[in-house]
C-alpha cells in the first residue's frame, strides 16, 4: 500500500481525499449524463419535504379538495407534507438553496458521510487503511446509488460513523469534542432513521456506559465534561423535533410518521406487532398497494415459525446487494466477465474465520452487525439503505480483512491488489447502470408531459384517471408543496361530481384543465374545455 503513504502525511487528507472522490464522480456523472428524476413514492416524498424546507416552512396547509391529492407516503391531513423523518429533506433544501438543485444537497451529504467513515476508521487502523476504506466507500455501488437518488442513506451511513468513531474515541478516554460528536449523531439519526437510529445508539452506548462506569476516574470525566454536553445537544434536538412534529401533526409528541401509518397502513411497522384497524380507501391505487403489496408480506412473516425464513430471505437480500452492487447478475448492461470479476471483492471473506480467532476488534464488530441486522430485519420490508447506520462497521471488517491479508505475505499482496481491482471494476459497472436508470422508462411519459405543461404560461389541473386494477408502482400523482399555485398539479379522478367541484374550483384559479387515463404505463390525454 505504499501508494497511499504520500496521501496520508496529514492526517486531514484521510477525510478530505475520500469526500472529494464522491464529489467528483458525482459531477463528472452528471456532466455526461442527466439529473436523475425521481421513481419512487418514497423519492417524490423526501423531494416535496425538501421543496417545504426551501421555502421557510415546516409543512403546508391541506387543499380544500385535498382527497383528490392523498397519495403514497405523503399526509393531506392534518397538514400536506411527506410522512418521513426531516433530515434527507433538509438535505435537498440545501441543494435547493445552493443550485437550484436538490441532488446536489444528496452529493454534500455522501461526501460528508465518506469524510465521516475515513475519520471513524482513523479509531481502529493505520492512516493509510482508514483512507482506503474512506475510498472504498465513495467507490461502493450502492453509496454511488444514494448518491443519485432522493431515497437517501447517506446521511444515515455517515452519522453511524461518527457514533461509532466517537463511542470507540470515548472509551479511551472521555473529552468533550467526541461526547459532542456522539450527542450529534445520534440526534442526525434521529432524523434520518429513528427506529434503526435507536437500535445502534442502544448497542453501542449502553455497553459504552458500562465500561466507563467501571473506571472510577472516567466516572468523574463522564460527570464534568460528556454528560452537559450530551444533555444540552440532544435536548436542543428533542425540541427541533417536538416543534416540527407539532407544525405537521399537532402534537409535539406524534410523528408524521407515525400519523399517516394511523390513516392509511394495515400493517405494523415491525413484524412482530399485531395489525392495526381496518382501514377504508377512497382511491382504488391505495387499497391496491396496501391490501394487495404490503398485507400478504406481512402476513407471511408475522408467524414465529416464519420469522427464521423471513430473516434468512432478507439475509440473502443483503449480501446480493453488498457483493452485486448496482444491477442484476442478468442485466445485459454488465458483461458476464465483469459480473465474475465483482464476485472477486468476497474473497477476503475467506480470511474471516481465522481473524475472528486473532482479531477481538473483528468478533466485536461482527457480533454488533448481525445483532443491528436481526433488529432491522423485523421491518416489514428491507432495503439497503435501512442498514446504512452499520455501513461503517461492515466496511472496517472488509478493510480489516485486507489488511490481514496483507500482512500474510508478498502472494497474499497480489490478492489485495485484485480485489482492490474488482472494487474499481464495480464501481465502473455501477456507474453504467446508474447513467442509464437517471430516470426511470415506465415514467418518460409523466417527465415528458409534466416538462410541456410548465413551459405553458397558463396554471394546468391534470386529473388522472386510471380504470380497471392501477399498477400501484407507478404513481403520477405527486405534487409541489404549493397545492395552490403551482404551475401543475395532478389529481385523483374521484366521479363525475366530485370531480366538477375541483373543476370549478381549479378554474377560478385561471387553471387551464387535462385530463390522463392510463394504466400506469400507457397515457392517453386531453384537454377539457
Amino acid at each position: 500500500m505504499r501508494w497511499l503513504r504520500p496521501l496520508v502525511r496529514r492526517r486531514w487528507c484521510v477525510l478530505a481525499l475520500p469526500a472529494l472522490l464522491s464529489v467528483v464522480v458525482a459531477a463528472g456523472l452528471m456532466s455526461i449524463s442527466i439529473l436523475p428524476h425521481p421513481a419512487f413514492h418514497d423519492e417524490f416524498s423526501y423531494l416535496l419535504a425538501g421543496q417545504t424546507f426551501a421555502s421557510g416552512r415546516l409543512t403546508n396547509p391541506s387543499h380544500p379538495h385535498w382527497e383528490h391529492f392523498e397519495t403514497f407516503q405523503v399526509l393531506s391531513q392534518p397538514t400536506y407534507m411527506s410522512k418521513y423523518p426531516p433530515a434527507q429533506g433538509l438535505a435537498l433544501a440545501m441543494g435547493i438553496w445552493i443550485d437550484d438543485t436538490p441532488i446536489v444537497g444528496v452529493w454534500l451529504m455522501t461526501a460528508f458521510a465518506c469524510a465521516a467513515i475515513g475519520w471513524a476508521l482513523l479509531a481502529v487502523l493505520p492512516r493509510r487503511w482508514a483512507l482506503l476504506g474512506g475510498l472504498l466507500s465513495a467507490m461502493h455501488p450502492l453509496v454511488l446509488q444514494w448518491n443519485n437518488s432522493y431515497w437517501g442513506g447517506s446521511i444515515a451511513l455517515g452519522a453511524g460513523a461518527l457514533l461509532i468513531g466517537s463511542a470507540i474515541r470515548l472509551n479511551r478516554g472521555i473529552d468533550g469534542r467526541n461526547a459532542a460528536i456522539f450527542a450529534v449523531a445520534i440526534a442526525i439519526l434521529a432524523n434520518a432513521r429513528p427506529y434503526e437510529g435507536l437500535v445502534l445508539t442502544l448497542l453501542v452506548g449502553f455497553p459504552l456506559l458500562i465500561s466507563i462506569l467501571r473506571r472510577p476516574t472516567q466516572r468523574t470525566l463522564l460527570l464534568r465534561r460528556a454528560l452537559p454536553v450530551v444533555a444540552a445537544i440532544l435536548l436542543l434536538n428533542f425540541v427541533w423535533m417536538g416543534v416540527y412534529n407539532h407544525a405537521v401533526t399537532g402534537s409535539v409528541w406524534r410523528l408524521p410518521y407515525v400519523e399517516y401509518e394511523s390513516q392509511y397502513a394495515i400493517t405494523p411497522p415491525l413484524v412482530i406487532l399485531p395489525p392495526p384497524d381496518e382501514k377504508s380507501y377512497r382511491h382504488p391505487v391505495m387499497e391496491v398497494y396496501y391490501r394487495q403489496w404490503e398485507w400478504p408480506q406481512y402476513e407471511k412473516q408475522n408467524q414465529l415459525a416464519e420469522l427464521p425464513g423471513a430473516f434468512l430471505e432478507k439475509a440473502v437480500a443483503a449480501m446480493r446487494q453488498l457483493i452485486r452492487g448496482a444491477g442484476d447478475w442478468s442485466d445485459e448492461r454488465v458483461p458476464a466477465a465483469v459480473n465474475l470479476m465483482r464476485l472477486g471483492i468476497a474473497i477476503p471473506l475467506l480470511a474471516l474465520p481465522w481473524t475472528l480467532i486473532r482479531r477481538r476488534l473483528v468478533r466485536r464488530a461482527m457480533g454488533l452487525a448481525m445483532i443491528f441486522l436481526a433488529f432491522s430485519f423485523l421491518a416489514l420490508w428491507f432495503f439497503p439503505h435501512y442498514a446504512a447506520p452499520i455501513g461503517i462497521v461492515l466496511l472496517a471488517i472488509h478493510v480489516m480483512l485486507l489488511r490481514e491479508l496483507w500482512a500474510m505475505g508478498v502472494a497474499m499482496r497480489w490478492v489485495v491488489r485484485l480485489v482492490l481491482a474488482c472494487h474499481v471494476i464495480d464501481a465502473a459497472s455501477a456507474l453504467v447502470v446508474i447513467r442509464d436508470d437517471l430516470i426511470n422508462p415506465r415514467l418518460v411519459a409523466r417527465v415528458q408531459l409534466d416538462t410541456e405543461l410548465r413551459s405553458d404560461p397558463h396554471p394546468w389541473l391534470v386529473i388522472m384517471d386510471r380504470p380497471g386494477v392501477p399498477i400501484a408502482h407507478l404513481e403520477w400523482i405527486f405534487n409541489g408543496p404549493d397545492l395552490l399555485h403551482n404551475q401543475v398539479i395532478y389529481a385523483r379522478s374521484m366521479g363525475v361530481d366530485r370531480d366538477a367541484a375541483l373543476i370549478r374550483f381549479a378554474r377560478g384559479q385561471g387553471r387551464r384543465i387535462g385530463r390522463i387515463t392510463t394504466d400506469g404505463i400507457i397515457a392517453r390525454w386531453e384537454e377539457l374545455h
